[in-house]
């Protein structure tokens, strides 16, 4: 910034939310009626007179935004402490303190900024409490049925799992893959990579699962085709936690206030994959027991060669 009422310096980053009150604060005018951002004095060349003019607008905006938001979402009023710092400071500008004036301005802006904050939080708490019981029984109750039936092959298939999804993220950050709505540049391409990233992290789960059904000398035509199964269901199962998660921290769609976009993000991600890895769950028995068939065919045609060699 340049001009007669800056001071010339680097400031370095500032809050994108302050940008509005300076530039009005430079320009002479009212603080914007909803602003959440605070006027950078000291980039401004200001009388004493002046600045505490200035701040005292701001406090007085401040207060009436948080009175407007505080109602919005259910909470009472600005507390007495808050709304008497502000009058203290009128007082003081009133009678010509201006030093006391832009002080006590200050402070409630820092006051009435923090009361908004918490209320803020309250009602996210409150929102989130109520999600935790589904949340928390979509995730739990399947974990325990798993941990209590599942035996050692239940176990391995949720490592398999768990080894599928870390496959994923591997792959979407080998791509430059960026957690944030912002980098998707269109919805359609963002989804055809997913699927098809995906699909190779399905493939490297489905590998391990064949080497343990071969290590256990599994030849159960029904066995191989529950074990293709219960892997692509517990991999549909991890990502559902991941959207349960999501689910308890922002809800299932944007409301009053803007949540954690990369949460959203993740939300978003496991919503498209679950289509897919539940089709392809369907395949898979299938691909497991030709992959199987395969197999033993080799280790059969292996078995004639060398006993052919050692007859000769």
């Amino acid at each position: 910034a340049v001009g007669d009422a800056i001071i010339p310096g680097d400031y370095g980053a500032i809050e994108q939310t302050d940008v509005a009150p300076t530039i009005t604060a430079i320009l002479g005018g009212p603080a914007p009626r909803l602003s959440q951002g605070l006027i950078r004095f000291e980039m401004l060349r200001s009388d004493e007179i002046k600045r505490a003019e200035t701040q005292v607008e701001a406090a007085l905006q401040r207060q009436e935004y948080a009175s407007l938001y505080l109602h919005s979402i259910g909470h009472g009023p600005l507390s007495d402490t808050a709304q008497g710092d502000l009058a203290v400071a009128v007082s003081s500008l009133q009678v010509r303190n201006f030093e006391s004036a832009y002080r006590l301005a200050g402070i409630a802006v820092d006051r009435v900024d923090q009361e908004v904050r918490r209320a803020r939080q309250q009602r996210i708490r409150r929102e989130r409490r109520l999600r935790l019981p589904p949340a928390a029984g979509f995730i739990g109750i399947p974990l325990a049925f798993l941990l209590l039936r599942g035996g050692r092959r239940g176990l391995w298939l949720l490592f398999c799992a768990v080894v599928t999804l870390l496959a994923y993220h591997g792959l979407f950050l080998h791509r430059d893959g960026v957690y944030s709505l912002s980098g998707i540049v269109g919805l359609r391409p963002f989804a055809e990579q997913t699927v098809r990233l995906t699909f190779v992290a399905l493939a490297v789960g489905a590998l391990l699962v064949l080497w343990r059904l071969i290590r256990d000398g599994e030849g159960s035509a029904l066995e191989v085709i529950q074990t293709g199964l219960g892997y692509s269901l517990l991999v549909v199962y991890l990502l559902g936690c991941q959207v349960a998660v999501a689910f308890w921290l922002n809800g299932m769609r944007l409301t009053w206030y803007v949540p954690d976009l990369r949460v959203s993000f993740w939300q978003l991600v496991a919503l498209i994959q679950i289509p897919p890895v539940a089709t392809a769950g369907l395949a898979l028995p299938i691909v497991l027991l030709l992959a199987g068939l395969v197999y033993q065919g080799a280790i059969a045609v292996n078995r004639r060669v060398r006993a052919a060699i050692g007859g000769r």
